[in-house]
């Protein structure tokens, strides 16, 4: 599999930004999903599984335990530019040997630094909208609008007076393509939710 472009790894840097702010979303409860790599495989990780079963599932995988913990992390052994390396895939955390945690890692990079750019920018914005609360109320809006020529959908975070957003452009046609955009705007009066 190839490697995505930098447009695309940053989409995937916001999105997985935005889980963060999941429960403040009110998502519907899920009890499990699929981890995976293609070299090791998929596997489907679901609350409640007992442990020596999963871990004898995940053999085709890097499961390090966490020391003092019931947590172990879930990587994939990769190559790049400097070497071998270990591409985390997620993590899992047992309760009364029943997995009651588990995480996905949605895209991970190693030294892009467009990506550790945007990452970093998202990150001291944030930081800074929480202050010394340490937490920040935001609202998260999804528009779709589709024509003939192509699809654009977007994803806003609104804090206050404050808003990034994430504008992806979907089309065949060249004087289009396939773009991402990501914006933040500040206001003098907070931005409607």
């Amino acid at each position: 599999m190839g490697r995505l472009p930098i447009r695309w790894k940053s989409l995937f840097i916001v999105i997985g930004l935005m889980v963060f702010f999941i429960p403040i979303c009110g998502f519907s409860q899920q009890d499990g999903f699929t981890i995976g790599d293609p070299s090791a495989g998929d596997i489907y990780l679901s609350l409640g599984m007992p442990e020596a079963v999963l871990i004898e599932k995940l053999k085709g995988f890097h499961v390090s335990p966490v020391p003092g913990s019931n947590t172990y992390g879930i990587a994939v052994k990769t190559k790049d530019n400097i070497g071998d390396l270990y591409k985390w895939i997620g993590s899992i955390t047992f309760t009364d040997k029943k997995l009651t945690f588990i995480s996905r890692t949605w895209y991970q990079s190693f030294n892009d630094g467009q990506t550790f750019d945007l990452a970093d920018k998202l990150y001291h914005l944030f930081k800074q909208e929480m202050g010394e609360r340490g937490e920040l109320r935001v609202t998260i809006k999804t528009t779709s609008t589709r024509d003939p020529d192509k699809e654009l959908k977007s994803i806003e975070i609104i804090a206050g007076n404050k808003k990034v957003s994430l504008l992806i452009t979907d089309s065949e046609k060249k004087e289009y393509g396939r773009q991402v955009s990501i914006a933040e705007a500040i206001s003098d009066k907070p931005f409607k939710n």
